[in-house]
Formats: C-alpha cells, sequence, structure tokens
C-alpha cells in the first residue's frame, strides 16, 4: 500500500479517536454518575420526582396545615458549586372536589420529616 492511501486512513482514525474523547467527557460521566446515583435511591423508593415516589413520609412541625401530614419523600437537586441532593417530604394537596392541587415542601415550610418503613 502507498504512503499516500495511509494517511487518509490515519486521519479518519484520528477523527475517531476525538470524537471518543469528546463523547467520553466529564460532562457525559457525571450524568451517568447522578443517575446512577437515583436508580440506587429508586430502589428505596425515593425520587426525584414526587409523582414516581413511593416512600411515605410524615411531615413534623411547620405550619399547622403541614404537620402531622403524609406526603411523600423526595430527592431534590441542589446545584451550588457541586450537584448535590436534598431529601424533602413533599406532602399531596388537594382540591374538595378531591383533584389534585399541588405538592407543599416540608422542609421549605420549616418543618422536618420522618421516614417511614413497611
Amino acid at each position: 500500500m502507498s504512503r499516500s492511501r495511509q494517511f487518509p486512513l490515519r486521519a479518519l482514525w484520528l477523527i475517531v479517536a476525538v470524537v471518543a474523547i469528546a463523547l467520553s467527557s466529564p460532562a457525559s460521566a457525571e450524568a451517568d454518575d447522578t443517575k446512577r446515583f437515583l436508580k440506587g435511591l429508586k430502589s428505596f423508593g425515593i425520587s426525584d420526582d414526587a409523582d414516581k415516589a413511593k416512600k411515605p413520609c410524615i411531615c413534623n412541625g411547620g405550619p399547622s396545615s403541614l404537620d402531622g401530614r403524609v406526603g411523600v419523600l423526595v430527592a431534590a437537586e441542589a446545584v451550588s458549586a457541586l450537584i448535590t441532593y436534598r431529601a424533602d417530604c413533599l406532602v399531596p394537596t388537594y382540591q374538595l372536589d378531591r383533584s389534585f392541587n399541588a405538592y407543599v415542601s416540608c422542609m421549605g415550610s420549616g418543618g422536618t420529616f420522618t421516614p417511614l418503613s413497611k
């Protein structure tokens, strides 16, 4: 094989290597790590989405409208210099016709919470 035919093949391998390095950048690795972490929490019934969370909790303290109320335990993403997850008990509220209204944060309302087990 002549030298002129080898050069384009080497250039192609260089392009493939650069693309592979770009795809394995820390940003994509971080996304995979956070997904893996959330997947581990999911095995305990904890989610970053209140509609998917299954772990019950009781809100303690805070306003009387939340004290003693049952909610679901969620892991809310908190971003500052690093990404962390903050546990909170989100209490669902309903209209008088029993239709869903909104989730209210126990921690955000000044309360604490107790996770429930089976």
